[in-house]
């Protein structure tokens, strides 16, 4: 009987010790990969990079990458589609904000909606299905392929962003489980009216 309760007492041991393990690895190979410990749950980066699609004074790609540091998968709706190069890619829910300094609070510019979430655009997206997702305990995805936030009507130079990403793409928007990026300054510096994104 006592081996049997050492069995028992070491086995569940083992599995608390194998949970703290998975969560614990992808949390400091996020420190060594983004420069931050994240927290445990769920996870939005802002990441960005340097790149110009045609529009004058536009330098910058930004794009939010979502990471699950919990114990649990947690689902997700999701798009799936065929890009216009015929390669396939998947979307999920997101809005973009802007820090309003009169205010002290984030506007939001953007937020998903069931009318143009996972609908087909012309030069875009093809082919799309919404699914139910997973992200799984020390899995990341990236959320959407990129977009020019600086070249949105309400961005200028300095101004400060940020992505939220949504478990769904409902309205009403439910903010309870959303989940908000790092803020990041915007480096572009688009001029005329006529460049600018409208959304």
């Amino acid at each position: 009987m006592r081996a049997i309760a050492n069995w028992r007492r070491w086995s569940v041991v083992a599995l608390i010790a194998l949970l703290l393990m998975l969560v614990m690895v992808p949390r400091l190979w996020h420190r060594l990969a983004r420069g931050h410990f994240p927290p445990i749950g769920l996870h939005v980066d802002a990441l960005s990079r340097k790149a110009s699609i045609g529009i004058p004074g536009q330098t910058m790609l930004y794009w939010p990458e979502l990471s699950n540091f919990g114990f649990w998968p947690v689902p997700f709706t999701a798009c799936d589609y065929i890009s216009d190069t015929l390669a396939p890619g998947t979307e999920y829910a997101y809005g973009v904000q802007r820090w309003s300094p009169s205010t002290k609070s984030w506007d939001s510019v953007s937020l998903p909606d069931p009318e143009w979430f996972c609908q087909p655009e012309p030069l875009s997206k093809g082919d799309t299905h919404e699914r139910r997702r997973y992200i799984w305990p020390g899995q990341s995805v990236k959320v959407m392929e990129f977009e020019a936030v600086g070249a949105r009507e309400e961005f200028r130079l300095g101004d400060l962003a940020r992505f939220v990403v949504f478990r769904n793409a409902r309205r009403p928007v439910d903010w309870s489980a959303a989940i908000p990026s790092n803020a990041f300054q915007i480096e572009d510096n688009v001029e005329g009216w006529g460049f600018r994104i409208r959304h």
